[in-house]
């Protein structure tokens, strides 16, 4: 018997709920993947690109080699994108990139020539925040630090996602794609907006933006922390200078402050146009307050202190008529101006106290509430402190100050004019600096943006009829949207508060605030920056600019870099516009594009396309309408109704082979309710079983084909050796340094033409004419889904006719006579070859590694399955898809089908 509180034995079998192992799909399927990924990468899929073979030798074999598998281009297209974030792997992303690699597989293999360079995100704003969070525990560092680091973490994260892409087997060109965030290529891009500053298509707006003072950078509004800060707040009187002198010389106007500094800014005094103010009479003064004031006051007072004593009340009206001193400056009157209901309501928001207190000091250079007032009301905004956080002459004796170290000589300052009432010390929640922690504050910024709301010279060619003709189809629904989106766009946004991103080369005087508009000087910039965009950034003013630059508007010297840079999104578009057709001579290729069906995507899709049409034509106002298009001879196909953001997870994508995951990305309306990752799980286990089963028909094909594929090998060799011998006898130099074994020489398909007419010598029986035929019929369903790119139907009718057809036929090479299995198995070699070059755009994986064992042509090993051309056949299957031509009735097809009855009835 155990005793209590003993330990279990080791073989105690533990009870309760047991765990099973994970099936490890990844064990038979996922082996090879990895030198199919290699076989790819040896051969350059895309026409005219600089990519280098990994051979690291390029002698004449290797040349004889690339020679014979040479074919003819008929069309030559161009796989184009909407940016694509690579922060996560989604399900609808996964779809996009799949069923564009299916289009590209299908196209290469019937000698079209595709070209895919991916389009990426640039400059993401959550990868930016990520750099500022991680450092902001740590001290300040400098904003071309933080680039630096974005910089290396874009192309960290690209590189992770580019990985996944690559291990499904997509084929792009992955080494293009990564340059659009090099500095030269962005010196490429900012060429385009001086182009566009020239055109007058960019003005900027004045806007406030938060502002690190310590870190002397702006803010991005998404990025900012709330922090409690314990605030010196206060009543600070602002004595009459006109109004009210029946009741003397000390009569002021006392308004509480939140922050002591902001008096610096006040340029007038703003107060609700129907409210009701209080004169009352404190420790021997005259006081105004506005009421919600006056009872935080009197709440306030400690016991035995008196109340204010109530003596007028006095309407808006009225004090409108009045002035008063600033507490600061004696030498300086502030108006007293009413504000209208109507803005206090647009204007008033939960962290606005000021105007629903009936009052509030005005100062727009530094407080976004007072800015829209002073926008609306046309009050003049001046900054009173610089970039660096000091105060400027506009503050008076507290130029030269830091901020936030001016309140130690506030406080004195008011006290000396006996202008402070009374201070108080309150926790408030203010926004902060990410990096640094310091104290967030407004200050005065440009906003730039693109607009051709009053430009007529672009209106007018986005109207004509002649514009979108050089779109392709003009009839498509989807043209027809784009085309309504393009007319009513007015603005794009061109610049955003960031550290990281393409510079804005433009320079600002310091004493007007215009932008410097000299020729001579602007092509000096340009000049400096054209090999790189870091120029900007390393040079300073004077070594961008030429001696003696001066503002045409003002005639200073003194000019600023503009502190915002380009938005990502405007550069995202600039980024696809210098890649696309723009300027390019109509014809060549057709782009193509696969579009969301419906949704938000849908919408987004269509403005993104919209806003690169408006760009291209107004970067090619001078030039003809039909060079303006950025993508020419436009080919749009529809993408699975995809409804879900859901994420595919790293173990989702090592479970399964490749080719499930891509089988499950062309799914289609799979989302009619949106999915989630157990209904992904459920899709990829029932894809994993019909897979499993295509794949054991393709190992028994092997099996079967294993005598003829040993037959072929040795004619292959025989062959070689030839050649090898030819090539011996008529070289004259060098020859001691010839290798006297056989010399690997390349089959080509003359070679193997002739090759095959030696080993089909014997019958062809009926059965093997009937499948045949049975073939050609059904390749010509396959080709028509293919034409209407519904890969999914494409799927399921090889899966059924391989599975159905294919394998009842290899079966059937058991019951057949001795002399004619050797014939019966090059025709099995070469349907599995066709059926195979169908099933490589969907399972390219599947498809290359049974190529190299069931094909006459793939056992050469020199080739890769997507180097050959599904429309090309040897003479037998030629013949025998003829045969269907001229069939009337569906007899044969018929009698395939009783075969097949009488077969299964036996077995």
């Amino acid at each position: 018997m155990k005793k209590q509180n003993s330990p279990a034995k080791d073989t105690t079998p533990k009870r309760g709920k047991t765990t099973k192992p994970k099936k490890k799909h990844q064990v038979a399927y996922k082996g090879n993947e990895s030198t199919i990924l290699d076989v790819w990468e040896n051969f350059d899929f895309f026409y005219n690109t600089r990519k280098q073979l990994k051979n690291p030798k390029r002698d004449w074999l290797n040349v004889q080699r690339t020679k014979a598998r040479r074919r003819p281009r008929f069309e030559t297209y161009i796989l184009r994108e909407i940016p694509t974030s690579f922060r996560a792997l989604t399900f609808d992303t996964l779809s996009r990139k799949i069923c564009q690699d299916i289009f590209l597989k299908a196209s290469l293999l019937q000698g079209h020539h595709v070209r895919y360079v991916p389009s990426w995100e640039t400059y993401p704003l959550w990868l930016e925040e990520h750099i500022v969070n991680d450092t902001s525990s740590k001290p300040p560092i400098k904003t071309s630090v933080i680039r630096k680091r974005c910089r290396a973490q874009h192309k960290r994260e690209l590189d992770i996602q580019k990985q996944k892409l690559y291990q499904l087997g997509i084929f792009a060109d992955w080494d293009a794609a990564q340059k659009a965030t090099e500095s030269r290529q962005e010196a490429r891009l900012i060429a385009l907006i001086s182009r566009l500053r020239d055109s007058n298509y960019l003005h900027d707006i004045p806007q406030l933006s938060p502002w690190c003072p310590k870190c002397t950078a702006p803010i991005n509004e998404a990025n900012l922390i709330q922090k409690s800060v314990h605030a010196l707040n206060g009543y600070v009187k602002f004595p009459f200078n006109f109004g009210l002198e029946e009741f003397g010389v000390n009569v002021a106007f006392c308004i509480r402050m939140t922050r002591l500094w902001e008096i610096a800014g006040t340029v007038e005094i703003g107060i609700a146009e129907n409210a009701t103010y209080l004169l009352t009479k404190y420790s021997g003064e005259y006081l105004l307050f506005a009421k919600p004031q006056l009872e935080y006051f009197a709440q306030h007072l400690t016991n035995g202190q008196p109340q204010p004593k109530l003596i007028k009340e006095i309407k808006a009206t009225e004090l409108t008529q009045y002035t008063v001193t600033h507490p600061l400056f004696p030498s300086k009157e502030l108006k007293i101006t009413a504000i209208p209901e109507t803005l206090i309501r647009e204007t008033t928001n939960d962290s606005t106290a000021c105007l629903e207190a009936d009052v509030i000091p005005l100062n727009p250079a530094h407080h976004q509430s007072s800015y829209d007032i002073a926008k609306a009301l046309e009050i003049n905004a001046t900054p009173i402190f610089d970039e660096n956080g000091k105060f400027t002459e506009e503050a008076g004796l507290l130029c030269g100050l830091y901020l936030f170290d001016a309140e130690k000589l506030i406080l004195p300052q008011l006290e000396k004019y006996e202008s402070l009432l009374k201070t108080y010390h309150d926790e408030i929640h203010e926004p902060h600096c990410p990096r640094c922690n310091e104290l967030a504050v407004f200050r005065p910024c440009s906003e730039w943006l693109f607009s051709i709301a009053k430009n007529d010279t672009i209106n007018q060619p986005l109207r004509s009829q002649e514009y979108w003709d050089n779109y392709g189809d003009i009839e498509q629904e989807y043209i027809t949207k784009i085309r309504d989106t393009v007319l009513k766009i007015e603005e794009l946004k061109v610049s955003a508060q960031r550290q990281w991103g393409m510079p804005l080369p433009i320079l600002l005087c310091d004493q007007c605030d215009e932008p410097l508009t000299d020729k001579t000087a602007l092509n000096a910039i340009r000049n400096s920056i054209q090999r790189s965009s870091e120029f900007w950034f390393g040079l300073s003013i004077e070594e961008l600019l030429p001696t003696d630059t001066r503002c045409l508007n003002c005639n200073s010297s003194d000019f600023r870099k503009e502190s915002t840079l380009i938005d990502s999104h405007f550069a995202n578009l600039l980024q696809i516009l210098d890649n696309s057709d723009f300027k390019k001579v109509f014809g060549g290729s057709s782009s193509v594009m696969f579009v969301p069906k419906t949704g938000r995507a849908d919408t987004e899709w269509t403005k993104w396309l919209a806003e690169i049409s408006v760009l291209s034509a107004a970067l090619s106002r001078s030039r003809p309408i039909k060079e303006s298009q950025p993508f020419k001879q436009l080919i749009l196909k529809k993408l699975p109704d995809i409804n879900g953001k859901v994420q595919i997870k790293d173990a989702f994508l090592s479970k399964y082979p490749a080719d499930v995951i891509r089988l499950v990305a062309m799914a289609p309306d799979i989302t009619a309710k949106r999915i989630n990752y157990k209904q992904l799980e459920k899709l990829a286990e029932d894809h994993f079983k019909d897979y499993r089963r295509l794949y054991s028909l393709f190992n028994h094909i092997e099996h079967h084909l294993y005598p003829f594929m040993s037959d072929v090998k040795q004619a292959i060799e025989r062959q070689r050796c030839e050649a090898a011998k030819c090539k011996q006898q008529d070289t004259t130099a060098n020859t001691s340094d010839l290798h006297t074994e056989c010399v690997y020489v390349p089959t080509d398909i003359t070679n193997l033409e002739r090759l095959r007419s030696t080993i089909l010598t014997d019958e062809v029986l009926p059965i093997d004419s009937m499948v045949i035929t049975v073939t050609a019929h059904f390749l010509r369903t396959v080709q028509l889904a293919y034409e209407e790119d519904d890969f999914h139907k494409v799927w399921y009718l090889l899966l059924s006719f391989c599975l159905e057809n294919l394998s009842f036929y290899a079966e059937t090479m058991n019951t057949c006579p001795a002399e004619a299995q050797h014939t019966a198995r090059s025709i099995l070699s070469e349907l599995a070859t066709l059926l195979l070059q169908r099933l490589a755009p969907l399972t390219p994986f599947l498809a290359e590694h049974f190529y190299r064992r069931v094909s006459v042509d793939g056992i050469n090993g020199d080739h890769s399955i997507f180097q050959g051309n599904w429309h090309l056949q040897s003479d037998l299957i030629r013949q025998g898809f003829q045969t269907i031509e001229d069939m009337s009735n569906c007899k044969i097809l018929n009698e395939w089908d009783k075969l097949k009855a009488e077969y299964n009835a036996k077995f």
